[in-house]
């Protein structure tokens, strides 16, 4: 990753993932109920690729996955390392919810994609 980012990424890797591992699902619930709605209003189409941009632990990502069907791949990407490590463990049985680590203000892995989330 580069430079330019370096000392935000060492934040959400250190003390930014420390405080919300502690908080758990409910930092995760009350923000997750936006992405539901949004989701619920606009579904993506099923068979649509999608990359989840900032997907912090991955809830919208997994969602996704399972909203878009299991013939195509949803990708979520963080900086955050320990995010991306929790957003595995949380999508285990989501076989088409994958997780990078990468800044995207530098390279978005995996693509091309048919609609993006952020």
């Amino acid at each position: 990753m580069g430079d330019r980012n370096r000392e935000e990424i060492e934040d959400w890797n250190t003390s930014c993932t420390t405080s919300s591992s502690s908080s758990g699902g409910s930092l995760t619930a009350s923000l997750g109920i936006h992405g539901t709605r949004v989701m619920d209003r606009h579904p993506p189409a099923k068979g649509t690729s999608v990359v989840d941009l900032g997907c912090g632990f991955g809830e919208t990502t997994i969602e996704l996955a399972r909203r878009v069907g299991p013939a195509v791949r949803t990708v979520g990407v963080d900086a955050a390392e320990r995010f991306i490590t929790r957003a595995r463990d949380e999508a285990r049985g989501v076989s088409n919810a994958l997780f990078e680590v990468a800044d995207v203000e530098s390279r978005v892995p995996g693509g091309p994609y048919d609609l993006a989330s952020l």
